[in-house]
């Protein structure tokens, strides 16, 4: 190729970038309101439609959170269970030396 289709070439392939950006700058609205392209509206009320129901969905964990918080404020507690099997430890404890007692005792 020469130089001459060189730049011939180079000039095809700017004009049709050129042609393809004027394409795509036809959607931008023009002055005024902001240049939004035109499928803007319909790609915002899809957004705002899942923004609604992300919303529904956190009020239903919110409600399903305060639910597990309220149950969980009913589970003993810690020191509650060790008072509980330390008692009754010391309750089979005892019935096990008061049973070894009653065996001398009785003198079984």
């Amino acid at each position: 190729m020469s130089e001459k289709d060189n730049e011939i070439a180079i000039v095809r392939r700017l004009k049709e970038e050129s042609e393809q950006l004027n394409a795509e700058n036809k959607g931008l609205k023009k002055g005024g309101d902001g240049g939004t392209f035109d499928g803007m509206e319909a790609r915002v009320n899809r957004l705002e439609t899942r923004l609604d129901k992300t919303n529904d969905t956190l009020g239903d964990v919110r409600v399903d959170l305060s639910t597990l918080v309220e149950r969980v404020a009913h589970l003993p507690s810690k020191g509650f269970i060790v008072t509980a099997l330390g008692t009754g430890v010391l309750i089979l404890g005892g019935i096990t030396l008061a049973a070894e007692r009653l065996k001398g005792l009785i003198g079984l």
